[in-house]
């Protein structure tokens, strides 16, 4: 089987490594690997399923926990891309960390949120503002994606630039649509909120994908996290200010006994 192996040269045990995983993806499975530093695990995954993918039409995720091996696997995915011409791939970090508004750094993830939602409603991000024209996309914003479609994969930093005034964060979400492969963190699938929104975006249902957990061993603990539910002293206060604002009298009432009896 010839696989999307970039390199001139085999490490010992990759070829073994990229056929059990494609048959692992013909039979339908799942597969947990465990093996040391320099085997050379990212290709040799990434080799067999990208193969897999462009001949079943699958879209693959390819998820981390760190940023480091995003540089990795978009590395990887650049040198694949080089060889065997692949179509558009992603790399997607938070949507915070994606915008090109100033100022954001001082925000927390939760008011960024409604930050950007705030700018999107009330037409105020110069970022998103333009990408759409009469409920389609602009001449400038086709004109911007298939030019960042060519110079895929890219590293968040040189998307944002390539980007040209765009809000990044959209951008990639609209070049996901016709993307092979998406590199992003495991929130993008393990958060049900978060994977319905880009699998729907993408047009994609969760049999059209191939998921690859980086590093699996942070699974359990990332999963943990993303299905636990805080609720802090400043979030009721922020929450009764909201309920005020709203008319909603009784309920700031509530929320602020509320509030009073856990401050005591």
């Amino acid at each position: 089987m010839d696989y999307y192996f970039p390199f001139s040269e085999l490490r010992t045990f990759q070829k073994e490594f990229m056929d059990g995983v494609y048959d692992t993806l013909l039979d339908k499975k799942n597969l947990l690997v465990h093996a040391p530093t320099g085997v050379g695990k990212t290709v040799s995954v990434l080799a067999p399923v990208l193969k897999f993918a462009v001949e079943e039409k699958k879209v693959v995720f390819f998820l981390t926990t760190r940023n480091t091996q995003h540089m990795i696997a978009v590395e990887t995915m650049k040198a694949i891309k080089d060889k065997f011409g692949l179509s558009a791939v992603v790399d997607l970090i938070g949507k915070k960390k994606m915008c090109s508004q100033s100022g954001i750094e001082m925000l927390t993830s939760g008011e960024f949120g409604q930050y950007c939602k705030h700018l999107k409603e009330k037409n105020e991000c110069e970022f998103y503002m333009d990408i759409k024209k009469n409920g389609k996309l602009s001449v400038g914003v086709q004109s911007t994606l298939d030019r960042l479609k060519i110079a895929s994969p890219q590293m968040v930093i040189d998307f944002k630039e390539a980007c040209q005034g765009y809000c990044p964060h959209e951008m990639a979400m609209l070049m996901s649509k016709d993307a092979v492969a998406v590199v992003a963190d495991y929130n993008y699938v393990l958060n049900p909120m978060i994977r319905k929104t880009i699998l729907l975006r993408m047009g994609k249902k969760m049999e059209d994908c191939i998921f690859i957990f980086d590093e699996a061993h942070n699974l359990p603990a990332r999963s943990r996290d993303e299905m636990s539910v805080s609720l802090s002293s400043r979030v009721l206060v922020w929450a009764a200010k909201e309920c005020k604002d709203y008319g909603h009298q009784d309920v700031e009432t509530t929320l602020m006994n509320f509030y009073h009896r856990l401050e005591r």
